[in-house]
Formats: structure tokens, sequence, C-alpha cells
């Protein structure tokens, strides 16, 4: 596991897979169908609040605006700080924003360990990041990082594939 997180660690670009300069809003129909979705208000009211938390949010941060209690410039900078990337518990669990290279070299380490590991990988173009704010105004909040395209679950999903191939067969 060490040589791994050296190795992904080696290469300046993927020791932070969120930065400000890769920092971007999505797709906004996208943002504002999930918001919409997930509301507990009338779905015509919740798309209306949707848009306008949408709109007042990217004028915001797209003018570095300050309000009472919260600057987003330094929310942005929070953010980056609070991305939560890497997972050690029962294994280790990284999303990288690393070249096709870099992932080559890792999955060809992970496989020379496959006698005792269990691994998986997902390749995407881009990562999504879903925020827990309690407060916008307190600096606390922890921002969840994941592959756009299922990051962490079609990494299972191939690491489950893979064992159940090399699986004995009776």
């Amino acid at each position: 596991m060490q040589e791994i997180v050296e190795l992904a660690l080696a290469t300046p670009s993927s020791d932070r897979p969120v930065t400000l300069k890769s920092l971007r809003p999505g797709d906004p129909a996208k943002a504002i169908g999930l918001e919409t979705a997930v509301s507990r208000l009338p779905r015509a009211l919740a798309f209306l609040s949707a848009v306008y938390h949408y709109v007042g949010t990217r004028v915001f941060f797209g003018f570095g605006l300050r309000g009472p209690g919260v600057s987003a410039r330094i929310y942005k900078a929070d953010l980056v700080a609070n991305a939560d990337f890497r997972k050690f518990d029962d294994g280790l669990r990284m999303t990288l924003d690393c070249s096709a290279e870099l992932a080559d070299q890792l999955e060809a380490r992970l496989a020379a360990a496959e006698d005792y590991a269990n691994w998986g990988t997902f390749r995407q173009e881009a990562a999504q990041v879903t925020c827990f704010t309690p407060s916008v105004t307190e600096r606390g909040h922890v921002h969840f990082v994941d592959g756009a395209g299922g990051g962490y679950t079609m990494a299972a999903k191939a690491m489950k594939a893979r064992r159940d191939a090399l699986a004995p067969t009776a």
C-alpha cells in the first residue's frame, strides 16, 4: 500500500485532485435537477429554488464576492484544503488526477501484488465533489471527491469481477 501511495504522490499533479485551477461547476441542468430531486418542497417550487440558488452561487463565486461571515475566496480555498480524496480504512481508496502513464504504472504495480491484494481501478475524465456544508460561515465543511463516471463504485465492480474471474471453479 505504501508503494502505491508513494508512486501516486511522486507526480506533483496527483497529490491533490481538487485545486483552485481545476475547480469549476458542472452541468447546470444536472445540478439543478439533482437539487430539485432531493428537495422536500413541491416540485415546481423546488425547481425554482434550485435555479435561484444555482444562479446566486455562480454569481457569488464567479465574482469572488463577500457576504456576512463568508468570502468566496476563502470558501474555495477551504474546499480545496478540506477535499476528502484519500481514504484508509480496511483498504486504500484514492481519487487521483493523473496521466494515463501513471495510471498504467499504478495498475501494473497492483497487478504484481495480485496474490495478496484485492484491487480495482476505474478511469474517467472528470471528478465530482459532494459537499457537506452545515454552515457557509463556518470553515469546517468537508467535500467528498469521487469520479464523475462512477468512481469508487465502478472500481469496486472491477475488483469484484477480477476476483470472481480468478476464483477457482468447483
